[in-house]
């Protein structure tokens, strides 16, 4: 897909949207390769932390660090300098990548870190390198943190496997989304508002190019319209507020204010079943998506567009167990999952570790459901 277009976004500077295909992306990610190879001597397993809001630099890092053979760690910049420093001592980075704006906490990031502190856009002066395959299938590539909403957050420790098992789950979403659609040559883009250190922006970094489709960046969700409106977008990754912003719009009579979107993903936490048929009803198409950052996000989806299952999480995907993934409840009502998508552990914790991850390599997410004749997954609490 080299002439197409791979990232969008609005330039303040050039008072303009700016686009990239994927031909100046592969040539920016080989740069960044050569950037990390030459910057972090023996980089592969070292951790690198991203600490800035989306951009298209950011996209460009992941995949420079991940090629390099290196760990990429992307950070909640929003939580206080109290996580972030514990964050931050747990990792032991060997580089952190800033874009340089003040989340507040500049100064003591500069006193703890200033020596390895490095811009965003360091790999632009440098060649790009022949990539050469750095990447241990098996070992450690992201160490994503949960929010520690019941305590300190924890590292999850994802590996390549754990990231491309589970890609055939997200790509069947953009298969429905073409369904719907009736539209096979339809090239789409996704609104990537939803910050990329959270799971569901960061997968769109890896899924929607098996397509050749676009992502539009916007980095600050202040300038959501603004963004919205110069870019018109099909997908948008939507978390319950962004989605009762849609609605809002919707019941508002304020539709054109979304320049065209029509698809909302959904997940992160339980919606309205009635808001979504009623969206489902006019005019969009509502994708339901259970997971946990442990298992990458993977994989019980719901597409269901009618009242009958609206208010399930989903049903889980038709691969065979052996091939792909297998879910269970067990005697309590549990949601299990084993197989490639389940994280390699929880960083420097493996008892915290072994409390959520069985002998039989059964992930215990925490959260009861009840399964109906129709294998439509459905949680009843915690």
């Amino acid at each position: 897909f080299a002439d197409r277009v791979s990232f969008r976004w609005y330039d303040g500077a050039q008072d303009a949207v700016v686009e990239k295909k994927f031909r100046d992306s592969a040539r920016d990610i080989r740069r960044a390769v050569n950037y990390f190879t030459q910057q972090v001597p023996d980089i592969r397993g070292k951790r690198i932390c991203l600490w800035a809001n989306n951009s298209y630099q950011y996209a460009i890092n992941c995949y420079g660090v991940m090629l390099a053979g290196g760990v990429i760690v992307p950070m909640n910049q929003r939580k206080s300098w109290d996580e972030l420093s514990y964050e931050l001592g747990l990792v032991e980075p060997d580089a952190i990548l800033t874009d340089g704006d003040d989340y507040g906490f500049n100064d003591q990031l500069k006193a703890a870190y200033g020596d390895i502190l490095r811009p965003m856009d360091g790999f632009r002066s440098y060649e790009p390198a022949q990539l050469t395959r750095c990447i241990d299938h098996e070992a450690l590539m992201v160490l994503m943190f949960t929010s520690g909403t019941t305590g300190r957050s924890k590292g999850v420790m994802l590996s390549e496997k754990n990231f491309f098992s589970v890609m055939r789950a997200h790509t069947q979403i953009g298969e429905h989304m073409m369904a719907y659609k009736h539209e096979p040559d339809l090239v789409m883009s996704q609104y990537t508002v939803l910050p990329m250190f959270h799971l569901g922006a960061f997968i769109c970094l890896f899924s929607w190019p098996f397509k050749g489709w676009a992502l539009n960046l916007c980095s600050d969700l202040r300038n959501f319209y603004r963004d919205l409106g110069l870019m018109h977008s099909d997908v948008m990754a939507s978390a319950p507020m962004l989605v009762e912003t849609v609605y809002n719009d919707y019941k508002r009579g304020r539709v054109e204010r979304l320049n065209g979107l029509w698809d909302l993903c959904c997940s992160s936490a339980a919606l309205d079943p009635k808001m979504l048929l009623e969206l489902a009803q006019n005019g969009f198409v509502i994708n339901q998506c259970y997971g946990m950052t442990e298992t990458f996000g993977d994989g019980i989806l719901n597409f269901t567009q009618t009242a009958d299952h609206m208010s399930a999480v989903g049903k889980p995907d038709d691969h065979k167990p052996d091939d792909y993934v297998e879910y269970k409840l067990d005697e309590t009502g549990e949601i299990c999952i084993r197989g490639g998508c389940v994280m390699l552990g929880y960083y420097k914790d493996p008892e915290a570790t072994a409390e959520v991850i069985d002998a039989d390599g059964w992930f215990h997410t925490g959260d009861l459901a009840r399964v109906d004749e129709d294998g439509y997954y459905y949680i009843t609490g915690r």
